[in-house]
């Protein structure tokens, strides 16, 4: 049964959950969420401090605050209360529920406690347990410098009820992408196998050990070789989303030579090249230094811009593929981190704008979906690198992916 509240906690409170529902339904990042949700609780209780925590449950059932959400008060009257994110250990956060008793109070009566903080008699702080789907997803700590009336109670309260079901979306959504990456992980370890072996055969038949081959025989196995390639990266593909979703993207940067990555690339794509009669024209300045990146997710980078523009292209156009180094004052971005400011690697491939094809409208729509999900990963690799990815429009019916890298090697 809801408790009634007074006409003017009443008004404020719908005003309230109507704009944290409407962040609810257009965020799926949980950050903007947890800042929904604290400012929402300062603006209707007024309170000094709020606390944000959010629970996970481990294999064995048993729940815990993985994470803390604390909105601070304005330093000063022209700054906005800033949001802070921590990610908590089992040990700090057993230290933090130990340090409130109150916390642990409203996790065992699974319900608002209020009470004085320790050693002060002008501090009130108020804790709303937030359950929603059977369990409890996460603890709401306001602090005030006065006591509470009722009516606050009852507005954290009602608070609470949305803001948990909006903790218990987040970790469902968290939970399934989880589950997806594992099942990838799982196909991944089941399919490198058979597809290296694969792989393994093809060179050594191409190399000629098993007798010689026939200028058809060695074709056919080159077009196999490229068919097996393209599987093993269109899965390292969906890997690399799968991880990047679930935050556990992790790249293997060491030195690193731009023109080698592209002869491998421009090797890997020969034969897709040929058969779509394209051709493909580099100009690499001499001088290109170092950088230290992951190579293997660059070369991904050059094999997805060239997947990109080849699905737009028909024969006999030409891509252009160059590289340069241009100092930081020529085009700036915003936002420069300032151990990577200095000399930055520019690199662009120039081919046709538009789709040529000439094919049924269902096949321009799985053509669409694969060169939009090459030209997303390319764009989220450049930025784990600390990049940028422009696509431009240019005359003469072309258009340009251009990325730009930064050099942190001296």
């Amino acid at each position: 049964m809801t408790t009634p509240i007074s006409t003017e906690y009443e008004g404020k409170l719908s005003a309230g959950l109507a704009r944290l529902a409407r962040v609810i339904n257009t965020e799926s990042e949980p950050e903007p969420i947890y800042e929904a949700i604290l400012r929402e609780a300062q603006s209707l209780v007024a309170c000094e401090q709020a606390h944000l925590y959010i629970y996970s449950y481990g294999l064995d059932g048993q729940a815990h605050p993985s994470f803390l959400a604390t909105l601070a008060a304005a330093e000063s009257t022209t700054n906005a209360p800033s949001v802070r994110v921590e990610v908590l250990s089992a040990e700090r956060a057993a230290c933090l529920m130990a340090e409130e008793e109150l916390l642990a109070r409203a996790v065992a009566l699974r319900e608002p406690v209020t009470s004085l903080v320790k050693g002060s008699q002008e501090k009130t702080l108020g804790v709303f347990p937030l359950e929603a789907r059977g369990r409890l997803q996460g603890l709401l700590a306001l602090r005030y410098t006065r006591c509470l009336v009722d009516d606050e109670i009852t507005v954290g309260a009602r608070l609470g009820e949305l803001s948990a079901t909006a903790l218990a979306l987040l970790a469902s959504q968290r939970h399934q992408q989880e589950g997806e990456v594992r099942f990838l992980s799982r196909l991944a370890h089941e399919l490198r196998s058979p597809l290296n072996a694969i792989n393994g055969y093809l060179d050594l038949s191409l190399s000629g050990v098993g007798g010689e081959l026939s200028e058809q025989q060695r074709e056919f196995m080159q077009r196999a070789r490229v068919g097996s390639e393209y599987l093993y990266a269109l899965l390292e593909d969906l890997l690399l989303l799968g991880r990047a979703n679930t935050g556990q993207l992790r790249l293997r940067k060491q030195v690193t030579h731009l023109s080698e990555l592209v002869t491998n690339a421009l090797e890997d794509l020969e034969l897709t090249l040929e058969d779509a009669e394209i051709q493909v024209s580099t100009q690499l300045v001499a001088d290109l230094p170092p950088i230290y990146a992951d190579p293997i997710r660059l070369q991904q980078v050059l094999r997805n811009f060239f997947s990109y523009l080849v699905a737009q292209a028909r024969p006999q156009d030409q891509l252009l593929l160059l590289a340069s180094v241009e100092a930081e004052s020529e085009t700036p971005i915003e936002g420069d981190r300032p151990e990577e400011n200095g000399r930055w690697l520019h690199l662009e491939l120039e081919g046709p704008l538009g789709d040529h094809q000439e094919t049924q409208e269902s096949e321009k729509g799985v053509l669409a979906s694969e060169t939009l999900r090459a030209l997303a990963i390319a764009r989220l690799i450049i930025e784990q690198h600390g990049g940028v990815l422009i696509q431009e429009e240019r005359a003469g019916g072309r258009c340009a992916l251009v990325a730009r890298l930064p050099i942190v090697l001296s």
